[in-house]
């Protein structure tokens, strides 16, 4: 038996929304731009990074070109070379000797040093090397602040997206609010001006809210048209019908016209409840005295238990508690068994039955005009009346199954709150 519960009033949805926000759109916005300022950062360092290694080579090839050129100058003047450069040395590497061209100048890098060559025209050869110690530590000098520049660019791109998706995702956020409002309670249009992407998603949501209205407007002016095409007739086929000859196919006539009786009485009972304005038919009245004088009125067919725990005066209409009363009275022995216990708790209206309980199907989707469960008998009017008589006073509705059966309760709202 499902434990699940209906009401006619469900909780608001809270300002943030049923989305956590790791799952939301502001934080993936804010993700995504950091992660991209992050890439750009890094990416543009990386470039930098090895232009500047190219340049810091090409700067320390041309320092050891210099240097060789000046000792070999040096010793054609004095027959000494300088201290950083060295005479016949034999550890310059063989491809920088192999590729010395004449009397001109090579260079070679074999990774740890830049060597620089000249063969004199006397066939000495001066060389010099530098070490490339303090170009790595340029380089990771370099990569370092590209690094910490990409530490601190991601974390303010990301607060800077964050406020940037918020301005977009609060208006996404207050439009999902009113819709919510708007499907629940009728509430005001969405669209609040603006030509962006979110006024369009507003628009189209105030215009298929006016369709649906328009549409649900123009079903229940249907039924009631027909409830009042069809009462003249009706009431001739009734008159008819109670000329008949006794008999078992009289009864079975008569059963039928009754039945269209009490349907075309119900469509016309919520074609005048829609039209009422909410709060017009609200008037104060002991809830315990209003239940107690409904159950007098109902036929002895509909037998019922009234358990009265302490009654108060609530916001409603003596004919209003009759009418809910009736309803529900008359639902539980339609789709219930015996007993129908009735209590008055407060301001809370009960009834109960020993029945199977409310399908699954019908508390996910709670009582909707001409909707049946099932091959359920009835015309899913009775309780699309209690909940509408409900509405116009304020009162709520709630539908759940019990250990028992299925429980009606209706919660009207005190008349000193």
């Amino acid at each position: 038996m499902s434990l699940a519960t209906w009401s006619s009033r469900p909780a608001p949805a809270p300002d943030s929304g049923p989305v956590r926000w790791w799952h939301s759109l502001r934080f993936r916005l804010a993700a995504a731009i950091a992660v991209l300022s992050a890439v750009l950062v890094l990416g543009f360092g990386a470039l930098v990074v090895r232009q500047a290694l190219v340049d810091d080579r090409e700067r320390l090839r041309e320092s050891a070109v210099v240097q060789v050129q000046q000792a070999a100058a040096v010793y054609r003047d004095t027959g000494t070379v300088p201290s950083h450069a060295s005479l016949n040395d034999q550890w310059p590497p063989e491809v920088l000797v192999g590729a010395l061209p004449g009397e001109g100048v090579a260079s070679y890098d074999d990774g740890e040093h830049l060597w620089a060559a000249r063969r004199l025209p006397t066939g000495e050869l001066v060389s010099t090397r530098l070490a490339k110690t303090s170009l790595a530590k340029q380089q990771e000098d370099l990569r370092a602040t590209v690094l910490r520049t990409a530490g601190l660019v991601t974390p303010l791109a990301w607060l800077l997206g964050w406020f940037a998706a918020d301005a977009l995702t609060s208006r996404l956020r207050a439009t999902a609010r009113q819709a919510r409002t708007a499907g629940r309670d009728g509430g005001s249009p969405i669209y609040s001006g603006g030509e962006d992407e979110v006024a369009e998603l507003a628009r189209a949501i105030d215009d298929m809210a006016e369709a649906l209205a328009e549409r649900h407007a123009s079903e229940r002016a249907f039924s009631a048209d027909v409830a009042h095409e069809l009462r003249t007739p009706l009431t001739a086929l009734v008159t008819a019908a109670e000329l008949l000859p006794d008999g078992p196919d009289t009864d079975r006539v008569r059963g039928q016209v009754a039945r269209l009786r009490t349907l075309m009485g119900d469509l016309l009972e919520l074609a005048r409840l829609d039209g009422v304005p909410p709060g017009d038919t609200v008037g104060t009245t002991d809830l315990g005295d209003a239940v107690a004088a409904a159950l007098t009125e109902l036929p002895r067919t509909l037998p019922v238990e009234l358990r009265a725990d302490a009654s108060a005066v609530v916001r409603a209409q003596p004919a209003a508690v009759r009418r809910i009363v009736a309803n529900l009275v008359a639902n539980a022995h339609r789709h219930g068994r015996a007993p129908v216990t009735v209590q008055v708790h407060g301001p809370a209206l009960l009834v109960s039955d020993a029945g199977p309980g409310f399908s699954a199907e019908f508390l996910e989707r709670g009582p909707q005009r001409f909707h049946r469960v099932g091959n359920r008998p009835g015309s899913g009017l009775g309780l699309a009346i209690v909940v509408r008589h409900a509405s116009l006073v304020g009162a709520t509705v709630r539908l759940r199954n019990t250990t028992s059966g299925a429980c009606a309760e209706v919660v009207f709202v005190e008349a000193s709150t």
